[in-house]
C-alpha cells in the first residue's frame, strides 16, 4: 500500500497569525457547517437535547461565551467538568 509522507504531517499556523504557504485557514466545508468553537445556542440545544433554558442558565453561571453569543464546544465540555 502506497502512502503519501505530506499526509503525515500536521501543519500548525504560524503564532504571529501571518499567511505562509501551505497553510489554509479552518472554514466550514458544507453549507451550514458550523465550527465546534462557535455554535449558535439554538443549534447546541438541538445537538445536546436540551432546552435553551438549560444552556442560557450555564450562561447566567459563568459559561464563557464568544462575543457574538455563540459558544465552544470545547469551553463547554470544560466548564461543565469543571462544576463536578
Amino acid at each position: 500500500m502506497a502512502t503519501n509522507k505530506d499526509s503525515d504531517k500536521i501543519s500548525l499556523r504560524p503564532v504571529d497569525g501571518s499567511s505562509a504557504p501551505g497553510y489554509a485557514e479552518a472554514q466550514p466545508t458544507s453549507p451550514g457547517a458550523v465550527s465546534p468553537s462557535s455554535v449558535p445556542v439554538d443549534m447546541l440545544t438541538k445537538m445536546l437535547g436540551v432546552e435553551e433554558t438549560v444552556i442560557r442558565g450555564h450562561v447566567e453561571e459563568g459559561l464563557p461565551t464568544n462575543a457574538d453569543g455563540t459558544i465552544s464546544l470545547v469551553i463547554y465540555a470544560a466548564w461543565l467538568i469543571s462544576k463536578q
